[in-house]
């Protein structure tokens, strides 16, 4: 019986590997997808990466982008996670992403459905629905890998907490919270976790309610004890990312998330028009850039509807479409080898998107189904996580609610982009749906009561999509960014496009909803009487459903051959002119105009940068660009600190910078001022090459009495990513500014004269400045974190204690001495 049943789950692990296998063949054969993101990642990183190739060692500090950051967010080196490098490949059955990604997904999903108590092969419906979900092949082909990833042990905890909190199996419970969120911490996409903790207190806030109203509730059993030992086990699970964990946080404290810097300034330039100020004046983000990604009532209907608002910003049209033709003879490039083209069909309110949302059809229908038949807690939890997390996912469009979230939740400021809520919101339709029709197979229902459940469900079905249609009268089918395209007759057949798109996907909805409903009516009435055949037709109506759209957004298609991928960056005629110039990146940083400058980093594939991407900068950075390199005209003196030495003009064309001051620099007089308003001030009319400006008081008066006097000389000798060595020669004691970002105090930088530390502060709002004695001298810049070496020992010995505790409750699950004692004192 045991072998059986065991069976019955190798079979599914099987499906779900052919079906990921399968649809990402591509990967197979050595192609890989193009991951916008993750294009990024691979060029802010290059430099670090090919230090490491070269040394063996990692890089803690970039200096490709933004004039220098701590390595920590782009490509973090972390040995001390055991978990993560070793026993989470075994979940994605050691297959590499993008299947083995899909894979994980699937499996946990699948576990927690059999915990809820699914059948089987519901639970591996529910797993596939859930793993290939449109929102989830989106994510991977933007390059969200982190999210993914985050997203794939949401139910190895909602497992855990059920299993304590509903079965009171603590120990069961107790190790799979704490394994669960110890991956899911590690993915290091916090803001996912943050948005899946509401949920789970709107399950905690439910649990309670329905013990209050219980007349044999038992609080220490139902809630205290699940709860202590749920606290508990997050406390755990946060030790294997520990090092992550405290190199963020304090990295987060010098950032536009943190505390800003200036405090409120009228006269401080203003955000050029269309742009969106990021956080100088505010602790945290400010609200307008925090909420640019807000889901309008458009997005909301595309998660029934896919392109109710157009699907995505650069939708892909085949040649099965009536206006093919006509786009292409109009201009629009053929961008795909099987002929389709992209076009900008998305009119929603988001500045762009590749696509939607889409919870599938034929789920929502099961879902509304499952608010009819079930009973207990487990709907109105989900059915509130659901609406919240809608409401949530709104920001901007739904102000009255999200202001007060924004303002006064805790840590909610830190995070943006309020519509990536929804990925959330998708792990509850198969979750609720796959348990009503659980309910529907194996529950002894009278007839007349069911149908009439399923008939409510049914109407309650069509109210939705009758709203979708009643609302698509009052939509126009344009976007304000259609003005763009200068050709009215270009707009007009967008709108013909988007409107075709909407109705042909409305009743495409319509069916694939009516399917399961149908399905479980024939079924019901018993002209369907093979309960087999009702689950296997269900399985295609909700897979084709799911699948059909996710299609559009990735395919076998979406993959590239590695060279036509690594091609994407490869360098332009401007790069190459750079670098026949410079033989030593280290030696001039670039500022590109022609890309998106500060949300591009393509150029730092190549070049340090004045710009690139990062959606945590610096906060001094972030100031010094609202200030000097975005508002108006550009401030050449700043550009010079910044020894930004080449210009990429807009047209692509090279501009040399001939008065870079290079790396270093010796200066004979110091401006001391009072503020941090004071210091960016000054350097509006500074004479960069000869004046520091100096906050002396936040250095405990390291200045003081000093007074340079410029002489002698000071040169980079030696360069790599988080150590550079200069030499140094000069008649009298001087004053060196280092065209290198300030990152402190103590977070890290250390700098040595002739091997002695000494101490350095900040100058000019942003640079590193040190005291030079007279003579000849070896000045050493090395990048230790102290924080990135202790939470490595700290997540190295989590992960073993982590590794043993689940150890421990194997040998209790199979071996458990008390067991014969626990079932005789029931008997």
């Amino acid at each position: 019986m045991e072998i059986k049943k065991f069976s019955k789950h190798v079979i599914s692990l099987v499906a779900i590997f052919l079906f990921s296998c399968i649809y990402f063949m591509p990967q197979f054969k050595g192609k890989e997808v193009k991951q916008g993101d993750i294009t990024q990642v691979l060029a802010m990183t290059k430099e670090v990466r090919d230090h490491q190739e070269e040394t063996g060692k990692p890089a803690l500090w970039l200096n490709s982008m933004f004039g220098g950051m701590p390595v920590f967010q782009t490509n973090f080196p972390a040995y001390g996670n055991i978990l993560h490098r070793y026993v989470e490949p075994a979940i994605s059955l050691f297959v590499k992403i993008p299947a083995g990604r899909f894979i994980a997904l699937a499996i946990c999903f699948y576990i927690m459905m059999l915990i809820f108590g699914v059948n089987h092969w519901l639970s591996l419906i529910g797993a596939l629905v859930f793993s290939f979900s449109t929102n989830h092949m989106i994510l991977f082909e933007a390059g969200h890998n982190t999210k993914l990833a985050a997203i794939t042990f949401f139910a190895i905890v909602m497992s855990g907490l059920y299993l304590l909190f509903e079965k009171q199996k603590y120990l069961t419970g107790f190790v799979l919270v704490l394994v669960g969120m110890a991956f899911n911490i590690t993915a290091n996409h916090y803001q996912m976790s943050y948005y899946f903790a509401l949920t789970i207190l709107i399950y905690i806030i439910v649990r309670i309610v329905s013990l209050l109203k219980s007349d044999n509730a038992n609080f220490v059993k139902g809630i205290i004890l699940p709860g202590v030992l749920a606290l508990l086990a997050v406390g755990l699970s946060i030790g294997p990312s520990y090092s992550a964990l405290s190199t963020t946080y304090e990295y987060s404290q010098s950032t536009m998330r943190g505390k800003p810097v200036l405090e409120k300034n009228n006269n401080a330039p203003e955000v050029p028009s269309g742009a969106v100020s990021s956080s100088s004046n505010v602790d945290g983000l400010d609200w307008e850039y925090a909420m640019q990604w807000s889901n309008g009532y458009a997005d909301l209907a595309a998660l029934f509807v896919p392109r109710f608002a157009g699907g995505g910003s650069g939708e892909l049209i085949g040649k099965g479409n009536s206006h093919y033709k006509e786009l292409k003879n109009m201009g629009v490039p053929v961008t795909r080898k099987d002929k389709k083209i992209s076009v900008p069909t998305y009119w929603g309110p988001l500045p762009f998107t590749s696509g939607p949302t889409y919870f599938g059809a034929a789920l929502l229908s099961l879902f509304i189904l499952g608010l009819f038949i079930l009973e207990g807690n487990n709907r109105w939890w989900i059915l509130a996580s659901v609406i919240f997390t809608l409401l949530l996912s709104m920001g901007k469009n739904f102000e009255f609610l999200n202001r007060l979230i924004f303002d006064y939740l805790p840590m909610y400021n830190k995070f943006r982009t309020p519509n990536s809520i929804t990925s959330i919101t998708g792990f509850f339709f198969p979750l609720l749906a796959m348990m009503a029709f659980h309910q529907i197979i194996t529950k002894d229902w009278d007839r007349k009561e069911i149908l009439e459940k399923l008939k409510n469900a049914s109407i309650a079905t069509a109210v939705v999509f009758g709203l979708i249609l009643v609302s698509s009268v009052m939509m126009d089918f344009s976007s304000e960014q259609d003005a763009r395209y200068n050709s009215p007759q270009f707009s007009e057949l967008l709108v013909d496009l988007r409107k075709g798109m909407f109705y042909g996907d409305f009743f495409r909805s319509i069916i694939f909803a009516a399917l399961p409903l149908g399905l479980i009516y024939l079924y019901l009435t018993e002209k369907l009487k093979n309960k087999k055949l009702l689950i296997a037709g269900v399985l295609v109506a909700v897979l084709i459903d799911m699948v059909g759209v996710s299609m559009r957004y990735l395919d076998h298609n979406s993959f590239e051959r590695k060279k036509d991928y690594e091609a994407l960056i490869a360098p332009r005629a401007v790069d190459q002119q750079i670098l026949s110039i410079e033989k030593e990146r280290g030696a001039y940083r670039v500022l590109d105009l022609s890309i998106n400058t500060y949300n591009s980093a393509s150029t730092s594939y190549y070049h340090n940068t004045i710009g690139g991407y990062h959606p945590a900068k610096l906060q001094r950075i972030q100031d010094v660009i609202d200030y000097y390199l975005t508002s108006g005209e550009i401030n050449m003196p700043v550009l010079n600190m910044l020894n930004a030495k080449y210009v990429i003009d807009r047209e692509g064309k090279l501009q040399v910078n001939s008065g870079a001051l290079g790396n270093a620099w010796f200066v004979e007089d110091v401006q001391v001022v009072n503020s941090p308003e004071a210091e960016i001030e000054a350097l509006k009319n500074l004479q960069i090459d000869s004046v520091a400006v100096v906050l002396d008081e936040e250095f405990d008066n390291y200045i003081g009495t000093f007074n340079p006097s410029k002489n002698g000389s000071i040169e980079m000798v030696s360069y790599t990513p988080d150590r550079i060595t200069y030499k140094t020669n000069a008649n009298s004691d001087q004053l060196a500014l280092f065209s290198e970002v300030w990152y402190g105090p103590d977070k890290g930088w250390k700098v040595r004269i002739d091997d002695e530390e000494v101490d350095h502060i900040r100058a000019n709002y942003l640079l590193r400045a040190l005291k030079v004695p007279s003579g000849s001298h070896t000045i050493e810049f090395s990048f230790e974190p102290e924080s990135y070496y202790q939470g490595e020992r700290i997540s190295l010995m989590s992960s073993w204690l982590i590794i043993g505790l689940c150890v421990v409750a194997l040998i209790l699950a199979f071996f458990n001495p008390f067991k014969k004692k626990e079932v005789t004192e029931e008997a």
